[in-house]
């Protein structure tokens, strides 16, 4: 088994929410360009003029000849229900979000662990897999405050995943992921507005696979990456958790009115165990992950330009034992067997223009990215980068009463250095997105409307991927 997880991780996706022109200016694509920034909650208060509140209720569908990456299987059908409120309440701003998905994902193979990209390499497989039932929940919820010229802000996120299948081999994950920031924002002058945020993280999920066929049953691996497993463990024990903490800064250099230079500086980490639970919370590997994203640049009035570089390290340590006294495995020493490194750097442009019943727009990048994954013993490497380019364009246009808005984006990547026995990697890659927006202004600060996208990608020879999402909503 090739290596996935750095698809998931950096795959360009073209799958992205359009959100029309309200009578407010939340659709204005200065208030999203510095995207960093507004990561610290502090810095919330006042990005937009006006409040904003939308509920949609959508069904999300996914196709793909073959699949791109097993462990997301070959397509899914799931319905989604959306809640999105940005609230100004004189010097405070409140902001959050609920989300629930419900449905099923198709023929998922090699891994039968949730929230696997996190947890990747040291996730369990088996030779068989199949559909799964899925279950999600979201909660986000921040506000933001100003006294003087200080600004101070928080905000909490919760994660929920729940995934079974009701036959063998049978998995029942559960997982929870909670994150809490907290932002403060200094406005020195009209020219200088320095920030700094913190934040912690807590991850844990249970992973349980049961097995009731007893003529038939499949083999279940403890991977490990790049096609290897923990062999000492193969078979037997289907019963483990995982247990995570993590913490992240960030610092912000912006104006005052977000028009001018801005630039951002973030720094996440976050390590996860993998815990047997078959033979005594034995503990099994650990992950250590450290990500850093630097964000520059300058915003106009109706134009914007920026550069994006990140690098991530995930490093993979596994802990050796000796023989085992009734079922206790002595640890005798721990490996750094995995790494993985992967770095990108973007620079984009964006320009728009708008009046009260119009608005175009564009926003142009070109990236590089690589990516290295080795393991040591036996020795593994694969390696792969590529260049890329996106081309986004939209339009919001009122007539009377009802509001149109528009979306087409294309990406293109060309493979360059590939050492990988990954497809994917081995041919140029074309993203395509269409997406409709129509709405009808029921009153003054109300809108009704209908969402529609479709998403196509294209990565080999006869090898194709297409999505299509279509919700209800309203705004008010």
């Amino acid at each position: 088994m090739t290596s996935k997880v750095y698809i998931s991780l950096f795959l360009v996706s073209a799958v992205s929410s359009i959100h029309a022109q309200t009578l407010d200016l939340h659709h204005d694509m200065t208030k999203n360009f510095a995207s960093e920034i507004y990561k610290n909650p502090a810095l919330q208060l006042d990005r937009y003029e006006t409040s904003l509140n939308k509920l949609t209720i959508g069904y999300d569908g996914r196709q793909e000849t073959e699949a791109i990456l097993p462990e997301n299987g070959d397509g899914h059908n799931k319905l989604a229900a959306n809640i999105d409120a940005y609230i100004i309440k004189g010097k405070y701003t409140l902001w959050g979000i609920a989300n629930y998905t419900n449905g099923l994902i198709k023929n998922q193979q090699n891994s039968e662990t949730s929230d696997w990209q996190t947890l990747y390499p040291y996730i369990m497989s088996d030779t068989v897999g199949g559909n799964i039932n899925q279950e999600k929940y979201h909660f986000l919820g921040g506000f933001a405050h100003k006294t003087g010229k200080l600004q101070i802000g928080a905000e909490g996120e919760y994660k929920a995943t729940m995934e079974y299948r009701t036959v063998d081999p049978r998995p029942a994950n559960m997982s929870g992921d909670l994150k809490i920031k907290l932002g403060a924002s200094l406005d020195i002058n009209s020219n200088v507005a320095p920030g700094i945020a913190i934040s912690g993280r807590r991850y844990k999920q249970t992973n349980n696979i049961e097995l009731y066929n007893e003529t038939s049953v499949p083999t279940i691996f403890h991977l490990t990456g790049l096609g290897h497993d923990y062999y000492r463990f193969q078979g037997e024990y289907t019963n483990t958790y995982y247990q995570g903490w993590g913490y992240g800064t960030q610092f912000t250099l912006s104006q005052k009115d977000k028009k001018g230079y801005f630039a951002s500086l973030d720094y996440d980490f976050m390590q996860i165990k993998k815990i047997m639970s078959d033979l005594n919370s034995l503990p099994l590997t650990k992950t250590k992950n450290n990500n850093e994203l630097i964000q520059l640049g300058w915003i106009g009035r109706d134009w914007g330009i920026k550069l994006n570089q990140k690098y991530l390290v995930r490093k993979g340590n596994e802990n050796i034992f000796g023989t085992a006294a009734n079922n206790i495995f002595p640890q005798i020493g721990t490996l750094e067997q995995y790494r993985l490194e992967i770095a990108s750097e973007d620079i984009t442009g964006m320009w728009q223009k708008r009046n009260n019943n119009r608005l175009l727009g564009v926003n142009v990048g070109i990236g590089i990215k690589s990516i290295k994954e080795t393991y040591q013993t036996p020795s593994t490497k694969s390696e792969s980068s590529d260049f890329h380019t996106n081309l986004n364009l939209l339009g919001d246009w009122f007539f009377g009463n009802w509001y149109m808005a528009t979306q087409s984006k294309i990406i293109y990547e060309w493979a360059m250095t590939t050492k990988s026995e990954r497809d994917y990697f081995n041919h140029n890659r074309l993203h395509c997105l269409l997406a409709l927006e129509t709405g009808y202004k029921i009153d003054k600060k109300c809108h009704i409307y209908i969402k529609m996208l479709w998403n196509h990608s294209h990565y080999s020879i006869n090898k194709n991927a297409n999505s299509e999402y279509i919700a209800l909503g309203i705004r008010f």
